[in-house]
């Protein structure tokens, strides 16, 4: 069975009033049933819970634990518009100490031809810190070694990674690795790169250097799934998205 790991953040899903964007998840739910319909599962790992509740004088594993369930709500009401039910795994930091068992886990439900909504449990983790580091969880799903995801998209409200001038970088490689790491720190004059961007750089360059085929995508654009997929197959050959090549092939 064929898979697709998609990371999706919490400026994709939310709002600053902890308003759910219910036309973005439909998109998503319209993709997903087109790629179940050609043989993949999809595993999307999702950002949201927190700023799902919009109670800023409660803390972060509080907003999550609030917030968790209405987002899940949310996900299988959009789904099931397309007649597709969803399912969901929680991990916890210490669910990795036994990487098999994880592993094992997985590979079930990729073999399944579904698609699963996967986060952390930011209600028990144990600083305010490390919630909403999904990125990170992320690289350790899709390095597990049996796992072999076909694709690996991190969904971004940009059109990927872009320089110093604004304009996108097309191709993260050995050659400027340095230089795409550095307008993650700086930014650039339209004020995008900010947050966990050079986490994303990071992960998806990691993951390509294990022979991956991953993407930075554009996650506002009609249809980005499918043609993030189309241009990791090299059908779509410029414009889209930011890809890695750690391997310099």
């Amino acid at each position: 069975m064929k898979l697709i790991v998609l990371k999706i953040g919490t400026v994709l899903l939310t709002n600053a009033a902890g308003e759910i964007d219910l036309n973005f998840l439909n998109q998503l739910a319209s993709q997903t049933k087109t790629l179940l319909s050609q043989g993949y599962s999809v595993f999307i790992i999702s950002s949201g819970a927190v700023n799902s509740d919009p109670r800023q004088y409660l803390s972060a594993h509080a907003r999550a634990a609030f917030g968790q369930p209405k987002l899940l709500f949310h996900y299988y009401q959009q789904f099931q518009e397309y007649g597709l039910c969803p399912g969901f795994i929680q991990f916890r930091d210490q669910d990795f100490e036994d990487q098999q068992e994880v592993e094992s886990r997985l590979l079930e439900l990729k073999a399944s031809n579904s698609v699963v909504i996967i986060n952390a449990n930011d209600a028990t983790r144990k600083t305010e810190e490390d919630c909403q580091d999904n990125d990170q969880l992320l690289e350790m799903i899709c390095s597990l070694p049996a796992l072999k995801p076909d694709y690996v998209l991190i969904g971004i409200d940009q059109p990927g990674l872009l320089n110093s001038q604004g304009k996108l970088i097309p191709e993260v490689n050995t050659v400027n690795l340095a230089q795409s790491l550095s307008c993650c720190n700086g930014g650039n004059p339209l004020g995008k790169n900010g947050g966990g961007m050079q986490l994303k750089v990071i992960v998806l360059w990691c993951l390509s250097s294990l022979g991956q085929k991953v993407l930075l995508a554009p996650a506002q654009e009609a249809d980005f799934m499918l043609h993030s997929i189309a241009k990791l197959e090299g059908i779509i050959t410029t414009g889209w998205g930011t890809s890695f090549n750690a391997r310099g092939s």
